[in-house]
Protein backbone atom coordinates (compact mmCIF):
# COMPACT_ATOMS: atom_id res chain seq x y z
CA UNK A 1 0.00 0.00 0.00
CA UNK A 2 2.59 2.54 0.70
CA UNK A 3 4.54 1.48 -2.10
CA UNK A 4 1.53 2.33 -4.37
CA UNK A 5 0.68 6.00 -2.67
CA UNK A 6 4.78 7.06 -3.41
CA UNK A 7 4.09 6.16 -6.88
CA UNK A 8 0.60 8.09 -6.96
CA UNK A 9 1.87 10.91 -4.97
CA UNK A 10 5.07 11.24 -7.41
CA UNK A 11 2.52 10.82 -10.43
CA UNK A 12 0.46 13.71 -9.32
CA UNK A 13 3.34 15.85 -8.67
CA UNK A 14 4.67 15.25 -11.97
CA UNK A 15 0.99 16.17 -13.83
CA UNK A 16 1.09 19.42 -11.32
CA UNK A 17 4.61 20.45 -12.70
CA UNK A 18 3.59 19.85 -15.99
CA UNK A 19 1.03 21.77 -15.70
CA UNK A 20 -1.62 19.27 -16.77
CA UNK A 21 -3.33 19.30 -13.29
CA UNK A 22 -4.95 21.87 -11.08
CA UNK A 23 -2.73 21.50 -7.65
CA UNK A 24 -5.71 23.99 -5.85
CA UNK A 25 -6.37 21.69 -3.33
CA UNK A 26 -9.58 23.37 -2.71
CA UNK A 27 -11.20 21.94 -5.33
CA UNK A 28 -10.58 17.61 -4.18
CA UNK A 29 -8.10 16.04 -6.69
CA UNK A 30 -7.66 18.44 -9.16
CA UNK A 31 -8.84 18.49 -12.86
CA UNK A 32 -7.17 17.56 -15.74
CA UNK A 33 -5.82 20.64 -18.37
CA UNK A 34 -5.70 20.68 -21.99
CA UNK A 35 -3.10 22.71 -24.29
CA UNK A 36 -4.73 21.99 -27.25
CA UNK A 37 -9.13 21.92 -26.24
CA UNK A 38 -10.22 25.41 -24.55
CA UNK A 39 -12.05 24.82 -21.22
CA UNK A 40 -15.73 25.44 -23.38
CA UNK A 41 -14.72 22.08 -25.43
CA UNK A 42 -13.69 20.55 -22.47
CA UNK A 43 -16.94 21.32 -20.23
CA UNK A 44 -19.10 20.70 -23.10
CA UNK A 45 -21.42 17.64 -22.41
CA UNK A 46 -21.43 14.54 -24.52
CA UNK A 47 -24.97 13.80 -26.18
CA UNK A 48 -26.99 11.63 -23.93
CA UNK A 49 -27.87 9.40 -26.28
CA UNK A 50 -24.06 8.11 -27.34
CA UNK A 51 -22.59 9.01 -23.45
CA UNK A 52 -22.68 5.00 -22.51
CA UNK A 53 -20.49 2.54 -24.63
CA UNK A 54 -23.32 0.08 -25.69
CA UNK A 55 -24.73 3.08 -27.59
CA UNK A 56 -21.99 4.84 -28.73
CA UNK A 57 -21.41 1.54 -30.53
CA UNK A 58 -24.74 0.90 -31.80
CA UNK A 59 -24.74 4.45 -33.16
CA UNK A 60 -21.39 3.78 -34.96
CA UNK A 61 -22.56 0.54 -36.07
CA UNK A 62 -26.00 2.18 -37.88
CA UNK A 63 -23.12 4.55 -39.61
CA UNK A 64 -21.16 2.29 -40.92
CA UNK A 65 -24.29 -0.25 -42.12
CA UNK A 66 -25.47 2.97 -44.05
CA UNK A 67 -22.15 3.69 -45.57
CA UNK A 68 -22.41 0.15 -47.06
CA UNK A 69 -25.44 0.40 -48.77
CA UNK A 70 -24.23 3.94 -49.97
CA UNK A 71 -20.88 2.38 -50.97
CA UNK A 72 -23.25 -0.44 -52.65
CA UNK A 73 -25.34 1.60 -54.92
CA UNK A 74 -22.82 4.13 -55.95
CA UNK A 75 -20.35 0.95 -57.07
CA UNK A 76 -24.29 -0.26 -59.13
CA UNK A 77 -24.07 0.40 -63.14
CA UNK A 78 -27.46 2.71 -62.95
CA UNK A 79 -25.16 4.74 -59.59
CA UNK A 80 -23.46 7.31 -59.42
CA UNK A 81 -21.27 9.55 -56.57
CA UNK A 82 -23.57 12.46 -55.05
CA UNK A 83 -23.19 15.28 -52.68
CA UNK A 84 -25.00 15.83 -49.93
CA UNK A 85 -24.55 18.01 -46.66
CA UNK A 86 -24.05 16.24 -43.15
CA UNK A 87 -27.58 17.07 -42.14
CA UNK A 88 -29.27 15.04 -45.65
CA UNK A 89 -26.53 12.53 -44.58
CA UNK A 90 -27.89 11.72 -40.78
CA UNK A 91 -32.02 12.37 -42.52
CA UNK A 92 -31.13 9.43 -45.09
CA UNK A 93 -29.83 7.40 -42.09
Amino acid sequence: GARLQAEYRNLVSGLVDRGLLDSNPSEGAGELASNVLGPDVIEEAVPGNIRRAEHFVAFLRKVVEHLKARLRTVASPTGGVTSETPLAFLHRM
